[in-house]
């Protein structure tokens, strides 16, 4: 199961690495940007960052730390500047590395219907079904003005 941890730590095992992927002068000749937290997977973090390309167009890298060496490169399988909007990356990185904590979407299996009802003197019963909530209302006002007997709408859960 995946979790977050601050880009601190794999800032802080670059350095101890020996490495300048973090460094000040580093991050501001590439003028690059990155997050306050990367996603983990096993022995390693993912994590997008911004850079400023020599045409001036800001792209999107998704980059991978290696949690025990410290070590920070471009993820594997993916290219440097690949993505050109911060959540194209994201979504690629979570499709990558992610894949199999993704939410499934849930197929619904009821619908809402809106009854209009009507007392008759035995009780309540049905007396149409509508899809819409608007047309629902309009139903019920239509019974109430023409019927002196009384209605209520209910929203009913079917199966689809």
């Amino acid at each position: 199961m995946a979790y977050k941890i601050p880009i601190s730590q794999i800032k802080s095992k670059n350095k101890d690495a020996g490495e300048y992927f973090f460094e000040r002068a580093t991050t501001r000749f590439f003028k690059s940007g990155y997050p306050k937290d990367a996603k983990v997977s096993g022995d390693k973090a993912y994590f997008v960052t911004s850079e400023i390309n020599p045409n001036g167009e800001k792209k999107y890298t998704i980059r991978e730390a290696d949690l025990k060496t410290g070590n920070v490169r471009t993820a594997e399988g993916t290219e440097f500047h690949a993505y050109s909007t911060d959540k194209k990356a994201k979504e690629d990185m979570n499709k990558r590395f992610f894949a199999e904590e993704m939410p499934v979407k849930k197929i619904r299996k009821t619908k809402e219907v809106f009854v209009i009802q009507g007392n008759y003197g035995q009780g309540w019963e049905d007396v149409t079904e509508e899809e819409k909530f608007s047309e629902a209302k309009a139903r019920l006002k239509e019974y109430n003005e023409n019927e002196s007997y009384p209605h209520r709408r209910i929203t009913r859960r079917v199966k689809i």
